[in-house]
């Protein structure tokens, strides 16, 4: 099963449909399809593509464009440390990045160059050997490295579209039409059942930015601002870890 489901889905949809919810932007299925064809375009030649930024339309369609263009997709949690967010970076030897944290990445010292900007991410990129990646590889998910530094997980699209297309099979009697992003969409399990399987069955997805959740890093949250979110989407479906479900929301 390839990535191709995910564009064929898209293409089913009607041009002027919202697919992204962002904060000051929506984008339809005509065009999300546009951007996308339009990023995949301009990583040819992109071998590991990093992503370092908050939730939003933009982290979506970089995704996206990735597995269009056939680039490696590196997405970096923003909650990483600068010696975690090395260590990935080295690891993976990624050549082009998108960030809203252009100053973390050049206190890195890593060789990235900035040349340019993509819908209020900029663009750096650097000259580099590639590292040996299994066959396949469209993705590599990064675990926080709480006992270590942190390992990477090579992921192909066959096993992820596998995966969303499981969920979207086992949720197929819900009528989900609304999805609202509330885990970063750096964690695996935000970005393929809450883009991939969304997007496979037609829902609209939902991106404000994290803040607006009510995280303030991943050192403290705000339940109350996720409750305003989750009413303010009309959101129909969320991925909540234990540590959220234990949050108590006002009456």
């Amino acid at each position: 099963m390839s990535a191709g489901i995910l564009f064929a889905a898209l293409a089913e949809r009607a041009p002027d449909e919202v697919v992204l919810q962002g904060v000051t932007k929506t984008w339809c299925a005509a065009e999300l399809r546009l951007e996308i064809e339009d990023l995949a375009g301009r990583l040819a030649g992109t071998r590991v593509l990093a992503v370092l930024a908050d939730n939003g339309p933009a982290w979506a369609i970089a995704d996206l464009a990735a597995l269009r263009a056939g680039a490696v997709h590196l997405p970096l949690p923003g909650f990483f440390s600068q010696p975690q967010l090395a260590h990935a970076l080295e690891q993976s030897a990624a050549d082009t990045l998108l960030t809203d944290q252009p100053a973390r990445i050049a206190e890195l010292d890593l060789g990235f160059v900035s040349s340019g900007e993509w819908n209020g991410l900029t663009w750096m990129q650097r000259s580099l050997s590639a590292v040996f990646l299994p066959a396949g590889t469209a993705k590599i998910s990064f675990t926080s490295g709480s006992t270590g530094a942190p390992r990477g997980v090579c992921l192909s699209a066959a096993g992820l579209m596998a995966t969303a297309r499981a969920l979207v099979n086992r949720l197929a009697d819900l009528p989900i039409c609304t999805h609202l992003a509330v885990l970063p969409l750096s964690l695996l399990l935000e970005n393929c059942a809450g883009i991939y399987a969304p997007l496979l069955r037609a829902a609209r997805i939902c991106l404000p930015d994290l803040s607006s959740l009510g995280w303030h890093g991943m050192a403290a949250f705000t339940p109350a601002a996720l409750q305003r979110a989750v009413c303010a989407a009309a959101a129909d479906s969320l991925i909540l870890v234990p540590e959220l479900l234990k949050c108590k929301l006002s009456a």
